[in-house]
């Protein structure tokens, strides 16, 4: 007797089972769609992560980057986990019956695995707690959920965990423009340590900081921003004003100086 040619919702889902996809946490997290998946997509964004265990994280577009990177900022956050899947296609597609709407298929017809862009594990009261987030893009804000999103959203529902949709305008915003370049600058120091002329540097714009803290702000002259600040640090201590312009980049990449995130030029801020 012949053997049954598997659909190839089957073939997706044992491979995703042999592969471990959507199990592990930190370093041995396996998302949903690695990178052979996402040959040809576009513009891709691959990078290590220290938070995640120092995993590679491949992200097929500046929108999914644009949140990680606003959900990787959150003190509060301990895990990310990108593309996880929906393997019970089973149960998405009694979901997909129940809410009335299409379910996406492959091929030859069979149902596919739904993907959740990003889970994230958050402190919250006391104990971590996972959310799940997918993510459209902004030009996309006015019209209503996917079918996906819907059966996503009702999936994670019953699941008792807290799931929205957002809606990304990539890189365009200053924040996410900022927080991408923070995220490198504290990846470089988690994996390199800070050379003893960035301590100097660092030392020297904190202890400035600190001195005009202590005068009070009626005092500072109206004009005066985080850039002058660095080179005054840098002109008091005879060092070299990108040096502490740097450090001070250095300083907010770790959470040690909090500012605005929302202004075009982030040492141009009062």
């Amino acid at each position: 007797m012949a053997a049954r040619i598997q659909s190839l919702s089957e073939q997706q889902i044992d491979l995703f089972q042999k592969e471990g996809r959507g199990t592990g946490d930190g370093a041995d997290y396996v998302a949903g769609r690695d990178l052979r998946d996402m040959s040809g997509i576009g513009r891709l964004r691959r990078f290590a992560c220290t938070r995640c265990g120092g995993r590679q994280i491949v992200l097929p577009s500046d929108a999914e980057l644009s949140m990680f990177l606003d959900e990787h900022w959150d003190p509060c956050t301990r895990d990310l986990h990108e593309h996880f899947p929906l393997i019970d296609v089973e149960k998405t597609m009694l979901l997909a019956e129940i809410l009335g709407v299409r379910h996406p298929k492959l091929r030859d017809g069979s149902p596919a695995i739904l993907m959740t862009s990003l889970m994230v594990s958050k402190r919250k009261a006391g104990s971590y707690k996972w959310q799940a987030i997918d993510i459209v893009s902004s030009r996309e804000a006015q019209h209503t959920p996917s079918d996906a999103n819907r059966i996503k959203s009702e999936y994670w529902r019953r699941l008792g965990v807290d799931h929205r949709i957002e809606y990304s305008t990539g890189l365009d915003s200053h924040k996410s423009k900022h927080l991408w370049n923070l995220f490198n600058i504290a990846e470089s120091i988690a994996n390199r340590g800070l050379s003893d002329s960035q301590r100097l540097a660092q030392q020297a714009v904190l202890k400035r900081l600190s001195r005009r803290q202590v005068i009070g702000q009626l005092k500072i002259h109206a004009g005066s921003t985080l850039l002058t600040l660095c080179h005054e640090a840098a002109d008091t201590n005879g060092i070299a004003r990108a040096a502490c312009v740097a450090a001070m980049h250095e300083l907010i990449a770790l959470g040690i100086v909090e500012c605005s995130l929302d202004i075009p030029v982030l040492l141009s801020q009062k």
